[in-house]
């Protein structure tokens, strides 16, 4: 049976992070190494950790330089066939999730990187809403949802995140790969949830991180292209609701940030 690694990474989790983990360990493909990297937390964490430590492959808790960096430490970690990562407030919508990706491994040649679709959970209105990917737009933004991406782990090693992006190390390394030629395959099976907020809802840093993505792997020209069109849509969702809600002018906020 191929032995699947998982990563998760967290720094002061206490909230969600047993959610996550029990999302793993519940799965139905029961050759799980389960990886996970702690930043240092101050909270109940570790606490949580070492209530399932027993059933973990390798857990440690020290300063890192960021989330790519912990997830980086993980991957080096990782001695299964594929690696997928899945953050501390994230987990797998079925138990089926990981076996779905292993199936589709086996029946499709071993593919370099495998995704799939995403729920993304709004916690204020308690609503679900499934993305599906999208290679043919990876010229304009991440279109894969990273946390439901399985790559071969000698692939992962081959070149890790690179820390210096604070955001978007995940497209950085998706659009190397993929103009690299590695295979890439789509499982169209809802394999994660993400709840909604994090790191990358900052939209000044992302579209910035965005920008320097796309003109290392395509051209300047078409990285502002996109830098200007994603400030554009920005600037009129605001003014949509202010519209909407009758708010002032004034009250724009985010073309700036």
């Amino acid at each position: 049976m191929i032995k699947v690694s998982v990563v998760t990474v967290v720094f002061n989790g206490e909230k969600f992070l047993e959610q996550t983990i029990q999302s793993v360990l519940n799965q139905t493909h029961k050759n799980i190494e389960y990886i996970i990297i702690d930043g240092g937390s101050k909270d109940k964490t570790i606490d949580i950790i070492k209530k399932y430590e027993d059933r973990l492959a390798y857990w440690v808790s020290e300063k890192d330089h960021g989330i790519y960096d912990a997830m980086n430490k993980g991957i080096l970690k990782a001695t299964g066939e594929l690696v997928g990562l899945i953050n501390s407030d994230d987990f797998y919508s079925d138990n089926t999730s990981i076996e779905n990706i292993v199936t589709a491994y086996q029946n499709n040649n071993s593919p370099d990187v495998l995704y799939g679709n995403m729920k993304f959970f709004n916690p204020e209105t308690n609503q679900f809403k499934i993305i599906y990917p999208s290679i043919s737009a990876l010229k304009t933004d991440m279109t894969l949802n990273h946390p439901t991406c399985f790559l071969k782990t000698e692939l992962y090693k081959s070149k890790l995140f690179d820390i210096n992006f604070r955001i978007c190390a995940d497209y950085d390394l998706i659009l190397f790969f993929y103009t690299n030629g590695k295979k890439l395959l789509y499982v169209d099976k809802i394999i994660t949830t993400m709840r909604i907020g994090g790191a990358s809802d900052n939209f000044k840093l992302s579209t910035k991180e965005v920008f320097l993505v796309q003109k290392k792997y395509f051209s300047l020209f078409l990285a502002s292209k996109n830098y200007v069109i994603r400030h554009t849509k920005r600037f009129l969702k605001n003014i949509l609701l202010i519209l909407v809600s009758g708010e002032k002018i004034e009250s724009i906020k985010g073309f700036n940030k």
